[in-house]
């Protein structure tokens, strides 16, 4: 689809203007599973992530919180979570797995976006956050971070 392009090069102006002019689904997976958005992370077009973000029917899928963290771009991020806060517990689809347990999984080695991950987890969630199992492989954030 043209929007995706649009979107992967940004070009904001397209973006905006295919979106004011079509019933444009800003939220359709393509056959890659990525949303506009991700692909705009994706490629470091943070006018157009911005743009997608400030509409008022996006949805922050798991795979574009995961995409932020690997092109570790900690500002769009903490956009992510402040646009919807549960994304933070939405489960992967294949394995069960919140966005922490992939972070911790995958090693990401970034302190800074765990930090900010952990950041919007208030003190009274934290413990309760962090022994959230896996519900592929049964372990949870503590088990995982003993065995890096």
């Amino acid at each position: 689809m043209i929007f995706f392009i649009f979107c992967l090069l940004g070009n904001l102006e397209l973006v905006r203007t295919l979106i004011k002019s079509s019933n444009i689904d800003i939220n359709q997976l393509n056959a890659d599973i990525q949303s506009p958005l991700g692909l705009a992370i994706l490629y470091n077009h943070d006018d157009v992530s911005k743009y997608l973000l400030s509409r008022e029917n996006i949805r922050i899928q798991l795979t574009d919180l995961k995409m932020a963290m690997q092109m570790n771009n900690y500002e769009m991020v903490k956009l992510l979570i402040e646009k919807d806060r549960n994304c933070l517990r939405v489960r992967s689809s294949t394995h069960g797995d919140m966005i922490i347990h992939i972070y911790m999984r995958k090693n990401f080695n970034n302190l800074v976006c765990l930090e900010t991950l952990l950041s919007f987890i208030s003190d009274n969630e934290l413990l309760t956050y962090l022994s959230e199992s896996s519900l592929a492989y049964g372990d949870n954030l503590l088990h995982i971070a003993g065995k890096i």
